[in-house]
Parts: structure tokens; C-alpha cells; sequence
């Protein structure tokens, strides 16, 4: 009976006190596009991110904070070139299941779920006037994990599909424009990771595309907005510590 109640605290110790702390600066760019594939704006630079995630043999779960500033290269709709800056704040969970399968050579199969938010604030010009964007989606994620240990440290390669569980919302805080929601879009990662001890580095790349989002009526009758195709694309360094 003693042996069974320290096996369950072993086990439960495992669950809750075992994680990773992780600190990743991310190079970031946004870009929207016209209905015929030109662009019409670019937003470049770097977010920090600051997380924590479990990476058990069978619960995953994590969460993350980020923010940055990027160069916003636009126009404005009547085409006036703008140049500004453009401050993002956001947050990430995710939690799901995974197995490992193989003893030198492991493969994981995961599935998780994703739900991300992040504020998009858009600063004012001489020539055009600043606002925020506050956007938020959800996703279905399966991702593919192989890991080799060997003696020194162990490395693995993964790769994630994300499918989107229905539209994106995206709400500005400008008088009069209703709530908008661009379309899902195809989304995936890839990276590799390489551990020694409790330490650990990651190289990723992700890739989300929102399709645009239909034409909403504003207050004014005959006029309408929209959000047009818009697409993140993300390398990003992590370094992690295990507890």
C-alpha cells in the first residue's frame, strides 16, 4: 500500500512540478494583400516571447506572453505611402495529448489544442491616424516528433499542421467598424530542438495565413470594410531550462 501511494506521488509530481521555462526572440513579418496579390502593406522586427510549457509522456501543455515593436511600411486608402511603427502584446495556450513510441529513436504523435490573442496597435502619423486591432484564433494542432538520444544530448525534428477551428475575429477600435473575420487559412511549423541536461535550444518556422474576411456594412450607408488576405510568417531562436 506504501509503495502504491509513493508511486502516485511520483506520478503526480511528474504532472504538475515537471516544465520548461523558455525565453524566445522571434523575427517577425505581417503582410496583407489586395485581392490581386499585391501588397499592400509590410510589417518587419523583433517579439520576445516568455513561456512556460510541460512536455510529459502523455499531457502537453504551455503558455506564453510576447510583445514587440515592428516597422509598418503601408499606405493608406487613398494610396498616401505611411511609415510608423506598429507595437504588438499577445498570449498563447496550448494544451492536448502526446505519445512516445521507440527506445534510442522516438517518435512522438501529439494533438493539441491552440488558442492565441494579441493586440495590434498601429501608431499615428503626421499623415494618418493610429489605431488598434485586436484579433484572436483557435486551432486543431497535429504535430510529428522524431528524437534521437544519443550520448552527449538529444535532438529531434518536428513538424506541426495547425488547422484553424473556424474564422479569425479581429475588432478595431475605430468609431463605427463593425467586427471582422478573416477567413482561416493554412498554418504550420517547423523546427528542430537539441537538449543536454536541463538545457536546450530550439530553431523554428511558422507560417499563418489569414483568407479575407467578407465586406462588413459601417455606419455610413453604401460603405463598407473589410480585412484583406493577410500572412505571419516567423523565425524564432528559443532557449529553454527544464525543472
Amino acid at each position: 500500500m506504501k509503495m502504491k501511494i509513493i508511486k502516485a506521488l511520483i506520478l503526480f509530481c511528474g504532472i504538475c512540478f515537471s516544465f520548461e521555462i523558455y525565453l524566445s526572440p522571434r523575427y517577425t513579418q505581417w503582410e496583407e494583400f489586395d485581392t490581386d496579390g499585391r501588397k499592400l502593406l509590410e510589417e518587419k522586427g523583433w517579439i520576445l516571447a516568455l513561456g512556460i510549457r510541460k512536455e510529459g509522456k502523455l499531457f502537453r501543455g504551455g503558455a506564453e506572453l510576447y510583445g514587440g515593436t515592428l516597422k509598418y511600411d503601408g499606405q493608406t486608402q487613398a494610396g498616401t505611402p505611411v511609415q510608423t511603427d506598429s507595437v504588438y502584446s499577445g498570449f498563447s495556450l496550448y494544451g492536448g495529448v502526446g505519445w512516445y513510441f521507440g527506445n534510442s529513436v522516438l517518435f512522438s504523435p501529439k494533438v493539441l489544442y491552440t488558442l492565441e490573442g494579441w493586440v495590434r496597435d498601429i501608431k499615428s502619423t503626421a499623415t494618418a491616424l493610429g489605431y488598434r486591432e485586436i484579433w484572436s484564433y483557435h486551432t486543431l494542432d497535429f504535430e510529428g516528433e522524431v528524437v534521437h538520444k544519443m550520448k552527449i544530448m538529444e535532438m529531434s525534428m518536428f513538424a506541426t499542421l495547425r488547422l484553424m477551428l473556424g474564422d479569425a475575429v479581429m475588432k478595431a477600435d475605430l468609431e463605427g467598424v463593425p467586427t471582422l473575420y478573416p477567413k482561416r487559412g493554412p498554418a504550420y511549423k517547423l523546427g528542430c530542438r537539441f537538449r543536454k541536461n536541463r538545457y536546450g535550444v530550439e530553431i523554428a518556422h511558422s507560417y499563418v495565413k489569414f483568407n479575407r474576411s467578407d465586406p462588413q456594412p459601417t455606419f455610413i450607408p453604401g460603405v463598407y470594410v473589410l480585412q484583406p488576405e493577410s500572412v505571419r510568417r516567423t523565425m524564432s531562436l528559443t532557449f529553454f531550462l527544464r525543472f
